[in-house]
C-alpha cells in the first residue's frame, strides 16, 4: 500500500491545522508524525484514514498498482486512538466476536493469542476495565486485524512503564508487512520507525 498526501491543507473555523503537507508513505515503511500537542499530528493521522477530508490537496491511495478511492479505504485500515471509543457495554469476548466479523483477524492469529495477551475477565463489561486495559484492548484490536495500513495515534496514553514495554514488544511482531504510522508527542512511541517525519 502507497499512501500519498499531495498540498494538503485542513482548517477547522479559521484556525488552520495542516498546512501544504506533502509526503508518500511508501508499502510496509514504518513512519513516525513528531510534534508537540497542536502541530497536527491526529488531524494528519485522520487525513490519512479518510475520516475527515481536506479543504485543499489531494490524497491517492495504491495498492498493487491499483487506485484505491478514499471511500474504500476504511477496508484496508486498522486503526487505534484515544478518539475511538469501544463498545463498553460489550464483554471481551462479545467485542472480539463484534471486530473479526466485519474485518477479518489477522493471518496466522487466533483470539486465543489475544486472550492470552489479555488475560481479563472475559465475561465483564469493558466499561468496568481500568483506561489502561482499555487502552490495551484498542490497540490489541488495531494490531490483529488484517491490514494493510496500521494507524496509531498516541499508542501508550494511560500505560505505566510495564505497558509502554508490552507495547513495544508487541510492534516488533505485528508492525510488519504493512505500511505502519504512528503519531505522538512521544519519542519512545516510535523510536523504532524508519522514517521520522516533524511538525513544527
Amino acid at each position: 500500500m502507497i499512501v500519498k498526501l499531495q498540498h494538503i491543507t485542513k482548517k477547522f473555523a479559521h484556525q488552520q491545522i495542516v498546512k501544504n503537507f506533502s509526503y508518500t508513505f511508501e508499502s510496509q515503511g514504518t513512519y513516525a508524525i513528531y510534534g508537540h500537542n497542536g502541530v497536527g499530528k491526529s488531524t494528519l493521522l485522520q487525513l490519512i484514514a479518510g475520516v475527515i477530508s481536506p479543504n485543499e490537496g489531494q490524497i491517492y491511495y495504491e495498492l498493487n498498482n491499483k487506485v484505491i478511492e478514499v471511500d474504500e479505504i476504511y477496508q484496508y485500515i486498522s486503526m487505534a486512538t484515544p478518539y475511538l471509543e469501544l463498545i463498553e457495554d460489550y464483554t471481551l469476548t462479545e467485542l472480539l466476536d463484534f471486530q473479526f466479523s466485519f474485518k477479518p483477524i489477522l493471518k496466522g492469529e487466533h483470539v486465543d493469542s489475544i486472550y492470552a495477551l489479555l488475560p481479563y475477565d472475559r465475561e465483564k463489561p469493558i466499561k468496568y476495565y481500568s483506561s489502561g486495559m482499555k487502552q490495551r484492548l484498542k490497540l490489541i484490536l488495531a494490531l490483529f486485524t488484517q491490514s494493510s495500513i496500521l494507524l496509531l495515534d498516541e499508542p501508550t496514553a494511560n500505560f505505566d512503564e510495564a505497558g509502554i514495554d508490552w507495547y513495544k514488544n508487541l510492534m516488533k511482531t505485528y508492525r510488519q508487512n504493512r505500511l505502519t504510522i504512528i503519531a505522538s508527542a512521544q519519542k519512545y512511541d516510535h523510536d523504532f520507525c524508519d522514517h521520522i517525519i516533524s511538525l513544527v
